[in-house]
């Protein structure tokens, strides 16, 4: 999820104080390649991003199934440095602080929502996404408005070709960013759009990848420390 965040800080615009819109509150999207109509309104560019990615684990599927079902494999999967439990299955999680040198830094903070659905199935998603930027001279972070997040990320798991030492982790990542845009940007929403969501696929196609290394790292631990 950090790659999404990191773009919608490097892509937005520059940096008003005020609140960060959820999903819920997104306004509407123009069609790409057209040039913005909306009156006084902002206009906002639509990035579609998203991979599908799997690994093979040498594990045996019903330990790989226990850990996956367990609060232990939480870290592994909110993938964050710290997060904070707000009811059964929502979190709030703090990413790691990115900075833009002299324009300061950013501190992405998502609220997550995590559901076991079924053995061999649980499904990631982002309810809303927050935004903290501290310039060099700020004595107070401030809140950052200009882009919206919707994601959900369905994570899979099965033993891989009926073997027993073996297991077939799968994720589906769908991903779409709203960002705005200058309203007198001299070029159509498409010159954003095209090359920004190319970039946010081969971005979230490898930090997918790792996503799953991840969960690897965390079930290797978790048999290790015997935390069954």
């Amino acid at each position: 999820m950090l790659c999404a965040i990191a773009l919608i800080c490097a892509l937005a615009p520059s940096p008003r104080v005020a609140r960060i819109a959820t999903s819920r509150q997104s306004p509407s999207l123009s069609v790409a390649g057209r040039e913005y109509s909306g009156g006084g309104e902002p206009a906002f560019a639509r990035l579609v991003g998203g991979a599908s990615v799997s690994r093979t684990l040498r594990a045996s599927p019903s330990s790989f199934s226990e850990y996956m079902r367990s609060e232990a494999s939480d870290p592994s999967l909110l993938n964050t440095i710290q997060y904070t439990r707000l009811d059964d299955g929502t979190y709030e999680c703090e990413l790691s602080s990115i900075g833009f040198g002299s324009f300061g830094s950013y501190v992405p903070t998502l609220t997550v929502r995590l559901d076991r659905e079924r053995d061999g199935l649980l499904v990631i998603r982002v309810l809303r996404v927050r935004i903290l930027t501290r310039g060099r001279w700020d004595s107070e972070p401030r809140e950052l408005q200009g882009a919206t997040a919707d994601s959900c990320n369905r994570v899979s798991w099965a033993p891989h070709d009926g073997a027993e030492a073996e297991v077939r982790l799968r994720t589906d990542l769908e991903l779409k960013v709203a960002i705005e845009v200058p309203r007198r940007l001299p070029l159509p929403l498409a010159a954003v759009e095209q090359p920004g969501s190319l970039i946010l696929r081969n971005v979230c196609r490898v930090q997918c990848r790792q996503f799953l290394a991840d969960i690897e790292r965390g079930y290797r631990a978790w048999c290790r420390t015997g935390l069954k």
